[in-house]
């Protein structure tokens, strides 16, 4: 159980923190990501490996506390920014967020080829 904030949110960093555990466990890899003197930049970068997709996926996440959690405008401007150059910014708000993401991007195990 995740701690909560008064509304019932779980707090952003544990719900990070939480993240961080599943999109490993999962086959990915999420790390902080920090650009010093620049405001902004969502909170983290995920990789996956090839797998669903013919590439490699990076995904930019800014995590949010509930549906309430309201992302700046110098992180919209940065978002609308890393939009421009083909990539994409998630804003996961919650658990269920979370493993939805995991469930559509994690690398499914190869199934055994079924022969005629």
């Amino acid at each position: 159980m995740l701690p909560t904030n008064i509304r019932g949110d779980a707090v952003e960093a544990d719900l990070e923190d939480w993240a961080r555990m599943q999109i490993a466990n999962a086959g990915g890899w999420m790390c902080k990501w920090v650009i010093p003197s620049v405001k902004g930049p969502p909170d983290n970068i995920v990789f996956w490996p090839q797998g669903r997709s013919a590439a490699p996926i990076v995904h930019f996440l800014e995590f949010k506390n509930g549906v309430d959690g309201k992302v700046e405008k110098l992180q919209h401007e940065f978002h609308k920014r890393l939009a421009y150059f083909g990539h994409t910014v998630k804003v996961p708000r919650d658990k269920v967020w979370i493993s939805a993401y995991i469930d559509r991007y994690a690398p499914k195990p190869l199934q055994p080829a079924k022969l005629p």
